[in-house]
């Protein structure tokens, strides 16, 4: 595959990768998130338990959640949970 072609695909992809991040944090995750971080690829925030004080996440302004060229950039993504009721900062 010519790099134009690489160029072209990836241009189209960004789109979709953006349209996946919202879904993942606004649609399918259970916890809220606070802080001004980037996100690069969908990641999934989860807390185990029913109530809204079971945990939040705190990220700090200087953290990235993915890296492109990283492999399965466009078709995986991450994880992060909170157990125990408490607050996650990082």
């Amino acid at each position: 595959m010519s790099i134009a072609k690489l160029t072209r695909r990836l241009r189209q992809l960004k789109p979709i990768q953006r349209l996946k991040i919202w879904y993942y944090r606004y649609i399918l995750s259970n916890v809220k998130v606070q802080g001004d971080f980037k996100i690069l690829s969908p990641t999934l925030f989860h807390r185990l338990g029913n109530h809204q004080s079971d945990g939040q996440i705190y990220i700090d302004s200087e953290v990235h959640l993915g890296y492109f060229p990283s492999a399965y950039f466009y078709t995986c993504h991450n994880y992060i949970d909170v157990r125990g009721g408490g607050g996650f900062i990082f």
